[in-house]
């Protein structure tokens, strides 16, 4: 009797440590694989030529990733094969134990094909993603839209991949794209749900001034006031929201807003040429001038840097050089500008505050044909 004990807590080990490896082999390249697509799908935009290369290598990361899960799966597969032999050893202890056995290899077999299945999904959807930044890079809007598309079909469920969706598609002007993809992302880190919510005022935003909907600025502004409880130290989201309570007439919110945006980033250009151009409009060039003045200066500074969307330090550099009375160097920045704007979307924005500028007390010299300017511009977009 003693020798039957015996033999059954040797056969229980040996059990215990097939089971152990397996499970180790299953947990460590699985955890590897979801962290590095995590990584991977986490591409800055709408800077086009970064998103490109970044892309690039993530394609590249993804097919390294699949490599080390088919060698796990190799490996598994073989220890796979020695647990089912040792299950059969496992028969003496009782046909039960045997039934859980086999059970537990299968449900591990199982994981293993969903995480080599996740993995070449988000392979195929960094493809099209890359594909896609390719297209609009070359002005190829509709093409680059339906990689775009194909890509957030592949991974429906990512935080990150919709999250970066649905800002590309807000820049390029598709929003009801752009907001279902924001709306679909939900990110566990409450820093990236502000994120989100900024993106979807934005876009919210975009939307209320393509089809002139006062209903789109007031969900814009809840999306907004959700990320600053969240993120209440993002000068963007502020300035943002200046620029709602500006259209909606708002002026002393619309200051405020701009004001706590350029105290909490002193290197908003942003920040600084819409408090500018909103002292102007409201008849105080004094505290305009003061305002551009720094606008200039910042603005300069971040295009030496060489920063990412260029274009928009560009426009706050030239829109400071005009109200400064440098109508010459304003022309000149304005079309380095117009150069790398990448679409009609961010053409709208620049025209918007000029129109505003258009409507102030005291007119800007050489205002209205950077307005033709940019106008032109737009059409030819």
């Amino acid at each position: 009797m003693q020798r039957n004990i015996l033999r059954k807590l040797f056969l229980g080990a040996i059990a215990l440590l097939l089971i152990m490896v397996p499970c180790l082999l299953f947990v460590l390249p699985a955890a590897h694989v979801f962290a590095s697509s995590s990584r991977a799908v986490d591409i800055p935009t709408p800077d086009t030529t970064a998103v490109v290369n970044s892309a690039n290598n993530a394609v590249s990361h993804a097919q390294d990733i699949l490599n080390i899960v088919n060698v796990y799966a190799t490996i598994l597969g073989v220890v796979l094969t020695l647990f089912s032999l040792a299950a059969a050893a496992l028969a003496f202890l009782g046909f039960r134990s045997y039934r859980e056995v086999l059970s537990l290899a299968q449900d591990l077999r199982a994981s293993m094909a969903d995480i080599r299945t996740e993995g070449h999904k988000t392979r195929e959807a960094l493809v099209y993603l890359g594909l896609g930044d390719r297209l609009l890079n070359q002005k190829n809007t509709t093409e680059a839209l339906e990689n775009y598309k194909k890509a957030g079909s592949l991974l429906p469920n990512d935080a990150q991949l919709n999250f970066v969706l649905g800002r590309i598609y807000s820049g390029i002007g598709d929003y009801e794209a752009a907001i279902t993809a924001l709306e679909a992302s939900h990110p566990e880190e409450s820093t990236d749900q502000g994120k989100v919510q900024k993106e979807l005022g934005l876009a919210y935003r975009r939307r209320g001034k393509a089809f002139n909907q006062e209903a789109d600025y007031d969900m814009a502004i809840q999306c907004l006031k959700k990320s600053l409880v969240l993120n209440p130290n993002d000068s963007d989201a502020l300035a943002i929201l200046g620029g709602l309570y500006r259209r909606k007439k708002e002026y002393v919110q619309a200051f405020d807003s701009y004001e706590r945006a350029w105290s909490i980033n002193p290197g908003s250009s942003y920040a600084l040429g819409n408090l500018a151009s909103l002292s102007w409009y409201l008849g105080k060039p004094d505290d305009a001038h003061i305002y551009f003045k720094y606008a200039e200066v910042t603005a300069a500074t971040h295009i030496k840097k060489g920063q990412s969307e260029i274009f928009w330090d560009c426009y706050d550099l030239a829109l400071a050089q005009l109200a400064l009375g440098k109508v010459t160097e304003a022309t000149q920045t304005y079309a380095l500008a117009i150069k790398e704007t990448p679409g009609q979307v961010q053409f709208e924005g620049v025209l918007d505050n000029l129109h505003l500028l258009q409507k102030a007390p005291q007119p800007m010299p050489g205002l209205d044909s950077i307005v033709k300017m940019i106008e032109d511009a737009k059409d030819r977009a």
